[in-house]
């Protein structure tokens, strides 16, 4: 049990900085080479978005 909330943990945190990470680039400007169409989206579908991208990676 010890294992899964310590895997639970790290992904939790993996998302939060996910989110933050996707926030910033929102707010900066820079989407980079993301093949996502990511323009005028709410920021909580941007930030979805990208964890599912990243997930499938």
């Amino acid at each position: 049990m010890d294992r899964e909330k310590r895997l639970f943990e790290m992904d939790r945190r993996m998302e939060l900085k996910m989110r933050l990470a996707a926030k910033k680039a929102i707010r900066l400007g820079q989407t980079g080479g993301l093949a996502l169409d990511l323009e005028g989206l709410p920021e909580r579908q941007v930030v979805t978005r990208l964890i599912e991208k990243v997930r499938r990676l």
